[in-house]
């Protein structure tokens, strides 16, 4: 699922303050719900390739959800569904299809899982990607008093598709702590190849300041698609009201950057970002995003 599992949400506060909302290019998005739980959304972006645009539907109902229909304009379909099986326990499944850009990484997967949720307690999470592998997915998180969290998660590749032995090809740990107005999250990466610490610090009643150090073991270890040896990043995080705020941050390759939020009025919100090296005031160096958010 695309879904965040619990321990990928453990640090997310931290994520949010640091990732959320910066974007860099035109952003146009629409969201209507009505009372029947039926969502209806719709997303436009324009970069410097061609314009990506999505519809997405969802609905839910007393056991059975969509949580997501989405199509793109680059041909790809996504589905997401969920059956409720008791109060603290479902059943998923997720697809995603279409054409394949040549020379990109393979983006289509078919998922069926399960996922068992105490509160407050235990979160357990397990799927299998029939498509890919297949590939065996599973995630722990045991949390302790509403404050300290801690969480495992493999993944292994049968390689059933392939001659080859099956394979675990990651495995990570991570503990978070939570106190009044702060929290610390420690996680490894890539099968203990790196060490991930995110601290978040709030000032009330409007000031939140965040940090993130990664920091990797060898020479192999990567972030997404790109390779990371170490990186610091610092953030905060100003809030107006409640719908209004402006964030910057910058990080250990001297890149600053910059996002403002603000509502205005209860349907529709506005965004400016901005990124400059500050090592490097040339032009290549400058990026701006603009966005607008329609709610209904």
């Amino acid at each position: 699922m695309s879904t965040p599992s619990a321990f990928e949400n453990i640090g997310q506060s931290v994520q949010d303050l640091l990732e959320e909302n910066y974007f860099y290019t035109q952003k146009y998005t629409f969201t209507c719900r009505n009372e029947s739980n039926v969502c209806i959304g719709g997303e436009t972006e324009f970069g410097s390739i061609s314009p990506i645009a999505n519809m997405s539907l969802s609905l839910a109902r007393s056991f059975l959800s969509l949580d997501k229909l989405r199509v793109k304009s680059d041909g790809r379909l996504l589905v997401e569904a969920s059956l409720k099986t008791s109060d603290y326990s479902k059943l998923t499944v997720s697809a995603e299809d279409g054409r394949q850009e040549p020379g990109r990484p393979q983006a289509s997967f078919g998922r069926l899982g399960c996922e068992i949720k105490y509160p407050k307690s235990l979160s357990c999470s397990a799927d299998i990607d029939v498509v890919n592998g297949p590939i065996l997915k599973g995630a722990a998180v045991y949390s302790y008093n509403d404050s300290l969290n801690i969480g495992a998660e493999a993944v292994i590749n049968s390689h059933l598709e392939e001659p080859l032995m099956p394979e675990l090809s990651n495995l990570n740990v991570a503990v978070a702590y939570k106190g009044p107005n702060w929290n610390i999250a420690i996680k490894s990466l890539d099968v203990f190849g790196g060490l991930k610490i995110e601290y978040l610090q709030k000032l009330p009643p409007k000031l939140s300041i965040g940090s993130s150090i990664l920091y990797n073991f060898n020479t192999h270890l990567k972030q997404g698609q790109q390779k990371v040896h170490q990186k610091l990043l610092f953030g905060l995080q100003y809030d107006f009201d409640t719908g209004s705020h402006v964030k910057f941050k910058i990080d250990s390759s001297a890149t600053l950057s910059t996002a403002f939020r603000h509502k205005l009025n209860s349907n529709v919100d506005i965004a400016v970002c901005g990124e400059i090296n500050v090592q490097d005031w040339s032009a290549d160096s400058h990026k701006f995003g603009i966005g607008l958010d329609f709610n209904f």
